[in-house]
């Protein structure tokens, strides 16, 4: 009976080693998945500040697109030149 409760003991003592092991292997399976979201999110951050920053620069350069063909139109009315004649 006195074997039979200790070789009872020994094999709880493995499933816990066993059990114990498991959960440290999840625990930095977690922790390996909690820095790749960090990273993934720094990322994404970082690229929606670099789209935010070229539409700011699409838009500057529409503006200035514009403008200039205001700039032209007045110059060909000051000239009076007819701009689709010199195309």
């Amino acid at each position: 009976m006195e074997e039979q409760l200790q070789g009872q003991i020994e094999q709880m003592g493995v499933e816990l080693m066993v059990s114990q092991d498991t959960i440290n292997e999840l625990q930095s399976l977690l922790t390996q998945s909690l820095q790749e979201r960090a990273r993934y999110k720094i990322a994404q951050q970082r690229a929606l500040e670099e789209i935010a920053r070229l539409e700011k620069l699409v838009e500057e350069k529409e503006s200035i697109i514009v403008e200039l063909s205001d700039n032209l139109d007045n110059l060909s009315d000051l000239y009076d030149v007819d701009l689709d004649e010199l195309e």
